[in-house]
């Protein structure tokens, strides 16, 4: 039953009723004391003890996550919400999407508690505010009608859904889906964070700086993407904070709160707690002086109605000004999100907040009677105080900052679109560059210009778009200036060495081989020494980086007719990852190239499967290689290995039939093409494959005098080969059969 708050009581007995006193239960002796704020006269929460101790062993957790990485060589991927986007991207399963997806449904039961348990950035807000309160100082909370949703519309729309929305949109084009595969674990453990600098710049900003000016748990509430999804998911939390008979409307709820939820009104109007900025952080419960507040289930927050209408929202600003801040903000993120390649995503969404924040107080001081800072008087009774004019001129400082910022982000943008249609994935032949149609010369030009407004402008330097206007400077009619751009990012980042990689490959296209060689080798110098260094760690391990570094290695000695040379530096690529398919494509086509002297092949292929017996592309060309030798038996035995390995691979299949029509086991022959045929696939080149197995199977059958197996295969490749292999098939059915062949 509802039960109205009573209206009669005069303010004293309101105070009386509401001051913390001793509370016995039936049978106790003594009464059990409560702890009361001197300043404020209410009882102290102890809620916040434990929260300062669960935030803390979240920390421990990432000290020690950093340091078992630099124990082990690997780790686990990070525990990070933004990690879960590269389900979307590449269909990677890692540990943030576990644990994102973990918090998730642990809100949908418990409301938003993991926000206010467990996250690092609410720790720092919190422990800025906790320090502001000591000075006196506690900062008002800043409301809008607008930029409340940012966190839903811009961050999480930025960060979740725009990918979503690309990758379902070339799933609309025809491209496949990525298959899903795990990634719990990675060696490269900053590959995804900002460096150390701007990682504390982020804390500074989105931790510190945002709660001065707009408040307590300000980034939560104005920038935080993961947030928003909780705050959504908080709306079907059956447990909540509820209310009891015995609340007296005094307030302590309210002012205790460092969610900016007023929770009187709240309890008051629907029974609980339904805003879902609440996060759990039982800090109204400890201090109501009537134990009316209890954590506890129940009705969700989605549906509920108010006994009575809320009172209406005030807000900081009028609706004209939030239209002028939403512009403010937005053009504010756009000039400083991924500025010099440095600034990440989630800083520049503090820095917007707190840019419009003063950018409005600023333009305050021009029109209003008075302007105050939290507690900063910038404005008096029609007047600009010192500090208001001080406040204007670091105000229009911060804009110039931003405007150039703004325009050096307009070229590196546009630069960086010209740069992603213009240059493929190189090879080693110069057709892409002599061939490009006028169009694309002149889309070349165009981001050559923007990134060298950005090189003429810049604060500071960028090594990565000194690296892509190197590889745009191969289409203009001066190439030689692309290693001059790659030499000024390495100067930067002297031990990358993938991209020491990129200038040899550069270098290979100029024609100076001696360069490019001493690049490639600088490059191995690198990669060796931190691949060795890993492996004394964390043991072999899938290394992406060095199977490409060794790929384009082993392709600079093919383009020379170094076969003997690149086999070794290919097998060492498919070691270090086996999953790269540029590896095993080479590998493979190597096998056609290369002399017909297999003997140093063979003894490669046989080491490198001592290292990793379970890879197929390795048996697979040992077995050719056996084959070619004419060691049949051999090649049979390594074939049989492979299938154990592979039982489905057609491809291999094929090649074994080829083995057993030299040795005569025409059986042999038969199951393993007949497998071929039964096959499902809709891949041409599968298609292909299975017509011609029929083409060979059918002269089998043909030979040994099963005239109706040769004409039940013969329609296969009749029915689905290309038109010289029809023409063949057709060809044999009119030597067989009197019939004319199917249409």
């Amino acid at each position: 039953m509802k039960t109205e708050m009573p209206s009669s009581k005069s303010a004293a007995d309101r105070k009386a009723s509401c001051t913390p006193r001793p509370s016995a239960k039936e049978g106790d002796v003594r009464l059990s004391v409560i702890a009361v704020d001197p300043v404020t006269g209410m009882k102290k929460s102890r809620s916040g003890r434990w929260r300062a101790y669960s935030l803390a062993i979240v920390h421990l957790l990432m000290v020690g996550h950093f340091l078992h990485w630099l124990w082990a060589g690997s780790t686990l991927t990070p525990i990070e919400p933004s990690e879960s986007v590269e389900l979307i991207r590449r269909g990677e399963i890692n540990m943030g999407l576990v644990f994102f997806g973990l918090a998730l449904i642990a809100t949908l039961i418990l409301g938003r508690w993991v926000c206010g348990w467990g996250c690092h950035i609410i720790a720092y807000q919190d422990l800025t505010l906790w320090l502001l309160k000591k000075l006196r100082m506690r900062p008002k909370a800043f409301r809008t009608r607008f930029m409340i949703y940012i966190p839903l519309v811009v961050a999480a729309g930025w960060m979740f859904l725009y990918p979503l929305g690309a990758r379902l949109w070339t799933m609309v084009q025809g491209h496949p889906a990525p298959e899903f595969t795990w990634h719990l674990m990675r060696t490269g453990f900053w590959d995804t964070f900002p460096g150390p600098v701007f990682a504390c710049l982020t804390i500074l900003v989105c931790g510190v700086v945002i709660i001065y000016y707009l408040g307590p748990k300000a980034f939560c509430t104005y920038g935080c993407p993961y947030g928003a999804f909780f705050g959504l998911t908080d709306k079907l939390a059956t447990a909540r904070i509820r209310v009891t008979d015995a609340c007296k409307q005094c307030g302590h709820c309210t002012a205790a709160c460092t969610s900016n939820v007023n929770v009187a009104e709240e309890v008051n109007l629907y029974k609980m707690v339904v805003d879902p900025g609440c996060m759990k952080c039982l800090d109204c419960v400890e201090v109501c002086p009537n134990d009316a507040l209890y954590f506890g289930f129940g009705k969700p927050a989605l549906g509920a109605k108010p006994a009575r209408p809320p009172k209406q929202r005030r807000y900081d600003m009028t609706l004209a000004e939030e239209i002028v801040a939403l512009f403010v903000f937005f053009a504010t993120l756009v000039s400083v999100n991924g500025l010099y390649g440095q600034f990440p995503f989630l800083m520049s969404l503090g820095v917007a907040c707190v840019v419009t924040f003063v950018c409005m107080k600023t333009a305050r001081i021009f029109y209003a009677r008075d302007v105050m800072l939290q507690k900063l008087r910038l404005k008096t009774g029609g007047k600009t105080r010192p500090q208001g004019v001080a406040h204007v001129v670091v105000t229009l400082l911060l804009v110039g900052l931003l405007i150039h910022s703004g325009v050096w982000r307009y070229h590196d943008i546009l630069g960086g679109w010209v740069y992603d249609e213009s240059i493929p994935n190189w090879q080693y032949d110069s057709a892409f560059v002599e061939n490009a149609s006028p169009e694309k010369l002149e889309k070349v030009a165009a981001g050559v210009h923007h990134y060298e407004a950005c090189e003429r402008w810049g604060l500071f330097g960028m090594a990565d778009n000194h690296l892509r206007l190197g590889w745009l400077y191969l289409f203009t009619d001066d190439p030689g200036r692309a290693p001059g751009q790659m030499h000024k990012a390495l100067a930067a980042y002297p031990d990358r060495a993938d991209w020491w990689l990129q200038l040899a490959k550069v270098e290979t296209h100029l024609g100076h081989l001696d360069k490019a060689r001493e690049a490639f080798e600088k490059a191995i110098s690198l990669e060796t020494a931190t691949r060795e260094a890993l492996f004394r760690k964390a043991g072999p391990v899938r290394l992406p980086i060095s199977a490409r570094i060794w790929v384009e290695w082993a392709g600079f000695h093919a383009a020379q007719g170094d076969f003997d040379s690149a086999r070794p530096k290919l097998l060492n690529a498919v070691r270090f990852d086996p999953q790269d398919q540029l590896a095993i494509q080479r590998l493979n086509l190597l096998r056609s190239l290369e002399p017909q002297d297999f003997t140093q092949a063979v003894s490669d292929y046989r080491e490198a499967i001592r290292d990793q017996p379970g890879l197929l592309v390795l048996r697979h060309n040992l077995a050719h290689a056996l084959t070619i030798s004419r060691r049949y038996d051999e090649a049979v035995e390594q074939y049989r290995e492979a299938l154990k390995i592979a039982p489905d691979s057609l491809l291999l299949r094929f090649d074994f039939g080829a083995v057993l029509i030299i040795r005569q086991d025409f059986e042999g022959l038969a199951r393993e093409y007949e497998f071929i045929l039964k096959a499902q696939s809709r891949d041409p080149e599968i298609i292909k494959l299975k017509a011609e197995t029929a083409l060979r199977l059918a002269v089998l059958y043909a030979g040994s005098g099963s005239v109706p197996d040769a004409l039940r295969v013969l329609s296969i490749a009749i029915k689905t080969g290309s038109k010289e292999q029809q023409q063949r098939a057709k060809q044999m059915w009119q030597q067989l059969s009197r019939q004319p062949p199917p249409a």
